[in-house]
């Protein structure tokens, strides 16, 4: 089923006003507790993990990392990286 489109008029201002509000309510991250200690960037997770960029790009590609985003940045969390990093031999 495909979903009804709508089109409608409107100026640079208000279009870009509700597309931040849209974002900021869907991006929310204090909906979730102690999400804020848990984020890593890609710099902190392959710091962590001890491996470069380039390889923690292709642990998350092959499915070995979880990678979240919220708005347009990408994050991983530590609680995550951590168990994942008990179990496998990266």
């Amino acid at each position: 089923m495909e979903k009804e489109r709508v089109l409608i008029a409107t100026d640079s201002t208000t279009l870009k006003n509700v597309l931040n509000e849209i974002l900021k309510s869907n991006t929310d991250t204090k909906t979730v507790p102690g999400i804020e200690k848990d984020k890593l960037t890609k710099k902190q997770a392959s710091e962590l993990a001890g491996i470069s960029i380039p390889t923690l790009n292709k642990q998350i590609k092959a499915g070995k990392f979880k990678v979240y985003s919220i708005g347009v940045k990408k994050y991983l969390l530590k609680s995550e990286m951590e168990k994942a990093l008990r179990t496998s031999n990266i």
